[in-house]
């Protein structure tokens, strides 16, 4: 292995753990959000809904196809109104959304570091 491929796998050994640390601390930032809510929502087996979770599971009807959809993320949004603990949970869905795709770009980069040092 060359010098430059063995600073590239480092760095993106490092990557991958930053990635990892960094999606367990937005799962922790959802759970924590999502219990702060103070919804008296309740589902039809007596779990808490929270505004979020009602807000996810909402569908609206599409005037032109008749098609039904989930909500975008302005609509979910506009849903959860003005709880900051489900706003809070949704930004970080959103972030840890795009966090998976940062550790799954990782992920390929290092097996193909792999597959060139076979």
């Amino acid at each position: 292995m060359k010098q430059n491929d063995q600073v590239k796998a480092v760095q993106a050994c490092a990557a991958y753990a930053r990635h990892a640390a960094d999606i367990k601390a937005l799962g922790n930032a959802i759970h924590e959000g999502l219990e702060g809510c103070r919804s008296k929502l309740r589902g039809d087996n007596g779990e808490k809904l929270t505004h979020l979770s009602k807000a996810l599971r909402e569908s609206v009807t599409e005037d032109e196809t008749g098609e039904h959809r989930r909500l975008y993320d302005d609509e979910i949004l506009k849903a959860i109104g003005r709880c900051s603990h489900c706003r809070a949970a949704f930004n970080a869905i959103k972030a840890r959304k795009s966090a998976r795709r940062s550790l799954g770009q990782v992920k390929r980069f290092i097996g193909v570091i792999g597959r060139r040092t076979a």
